[in-house]
């Protein structure tokens, strides 16, 4: 699909590049789902075989920080991926409500 910009330039939308780009990052969000909670017990446990010693402290709070960053990421690829597929969808159904406009149904 084709369009034109404010400036007069020529903008061309693929939706089906939209949706796949859409499904890419929700198959993305579920990567980083499925592995954020595997750092906390792992450093957890690093931690309590160094009791005393300053690393253990910035190994709890590396996956404390690790902990948030990676729900932030989930979050932030499941807002894109949705809006991606939302958009596609949108594209598609203006360019056949157009073309039926265009065509007299």
């Amino acid at each position: 699909m084709a369009g034109t910009d404010p400036n007069g330039s020529t903008v061309h939308v693929d939706p089906q590049a939209l949706a796949g780009a859409g499904k890419t990052a929700l198959d993305f969000r579920q990567i980083v789902l499925s592995t954020a909670g595997a750092l906390g017990p792992a450093a957890t446990a690093a931690a309590t075989g160094l009791a005393g010693w300053q690393t253990a402290g910035a190994l709890t709070k590396l996956a404390h920080t690790w902990e948030k960053q990676s729900d932030a990421l989930a979050e932030r690829l499941g807002r894109t991926g949705g809006n991606l597929e939302t958009t596609a969808q949108q594209y598609r159904a203006t360019e056949a409500a157009n073309q039926a406009a265009f065509e007299g149904r």
